[in-house]
């Protein structure tokens, strides 16, 4: 990417241009945390809550690493630890997910293929409702 001066000059006019347009490589820099991210996620979501939590606690602790240490002497500490920063949120984000898909009885009896009979008490009369949208907008309550 060129520097300002160096665009306004290149513009031709007086003043230089106002809003110059000049393409330069594309900015890569987030794509390594994005896909630890996804990677993360999907390799959580079915592991024991112990695992989860030791690879938050882990991912937590090695970002802190990165940044503590000296700056000059590790030139991608910041780009390390955003990296290990996004892959504690998403193993956190997805243990969290898959812990409320495996709570209460209804996943282990659907995993025996359990037949279950159900005793349900209907506490209020049904009653008619109608959707609170119009076109592209919410009608107000």
């Amino acid at each position: 990417m060129l520097p300002r001066a160096a665009v306004h000059a290149a513009s031709g006019h007086r003043l230089g241009a106002a809003h110059p347009r000049q393409e330069g490589p594309a900015d890569l820099r987030l794509v390594p945390p994005a896909l630890a991210a996804w990677a993360t996620a999907a390799l959580v979501l079915d592991v024991p809550t112990g695992w989860a939590v030791g690879v938050v606690t882990g991912a937590l602790l090695l970002a802190g690493a990165a940044l503590l240490g000296p700056v000059r002497e590790r030139p991608h500490a910041t780009a390390a630890a955003a990296l290990f920063l996004c892959v504690a949120a998403s193993a956190a984000s997805a243990a969290l997910h898959g812990a409320d898909l495996r709570r209460g009885p209804v996943p282990e009896l659907a995993g025996r293929y359990a037949t279950v009979t159900a005793d349900v008490e209907v506490t209020a009369d049904p009653r008619l409702t109608r959707p609170r949208v119009r076109g592209n907008r919410a009608v107000p309550p």
